[in-house]
């Protein structure tokens, strides 16, 4: 009987250890699966977070653009190189191709005539203000 024991309880050994090891193999999958779902997890908290920092940079460049635009300075600036609007007592030249030159007064444009090309309204402007003057009135 003690060799019948034996193997009934070799047997039972056996199957507990067999049973053990399917146990750990199906735990040790479980947490492999989870250890590398963390990880990917961990990665995506990176990207958006990488992502989170542009778009703070993205809203600060936007920002600063905003102030600088809506800034006195720039307006001005704009108003003059781009509507020819200019400061009382100012006079403003505004040179447009094919257009000739507009002389402005506080904003106000004057068309010439458009007999002379571009430069030799220049050159008239500078070296000859008697024939530009004429040119103007005419």
């Amino acid at each position: 009987m003690t060799s019948v024991r034996k193997t009934k309880r070799l047997k039972k050994a056996k199957l507990f250890v067999v049973v053990n090891v399917l146990i750990l193999f199906f735990l040790l999958i479980a947490f492999g699966r989870e250890y590398v779902g963390n990880i990917q997890i961990e990665r995506e908290i990176a990207e958006l977070q990488s992502e989170r920092d542009q778009l703070e940079q993205d809203q600060l460049d936007t920002l600063a653009l905003i102030e600088q635009l809506s800034s006195e300075y720039y307006l001005e600036s704009e108003a003059r190189t781009k509507q020819g609007f200019g400061l009382e007592g100012e006079t403003v030249f505004v040179i447009q191709e094919g257009d000739g030159v507009h002389v402005s007064e506080r904003g106000e444009e004057e068309s010439t005539s458009t007999d002379f090309s571009n430069p030799r309204k220049w050159f008239l402007y500078f070296f000859d203000s008697v024939a530009f003057e004429s040119l103007q009135d005419g």
